[in-house]
């Protein structure tokens, strides 16, 4: 801040060049985390607003006893939550790559 402040930068350069590469790593750990948990909330959402989805069918296998179809849905879910998951970090290695390098994870 310092140098910009030597080169009297005004606070948009300041948000573009220093601010926003200093908050993503922050960011992108708070979406890595957010990401399973928002797809868990979206199926018990759709269960209990709607009666049908992959909320409903868990409910219906349980109620049912067709284990078989229950884990199918839960290997489901979790796979979704997984690739949810990597397809964050993918992008957050790329825009730390190039916003932020000195951040990066290789």
């Amino acid at each position: 801040m310092d140098v910009f402040d030597s080169y009297a930068a005004g606070p948009i350069s300041r948000l573009i060049h220093v601010r926003i590469p200093a908050m993503l790593p922050a960011f992108f750990a708070a979406a890595r985390m957010s990401v399973p948990a928002a797809v868990l909330a979206v199926t018990v959402i759709e269960w209990l607003a709607t009666g049908r989805g992959i909320g409903s069918l868990m409910a219906l296998s349980a109620s049912l006893s067709d284990y078989d179809m229950l884990w199918a849905s839960v290997v489901a879910v979790a796979l979704l939550s997984v690739l949810c998951h990597a397809a964050v970090a993918m992008l957050e290695r790329r825009v730390l790559r190039v916003f932020a390098a000195e951040q990066a994870v290789t």
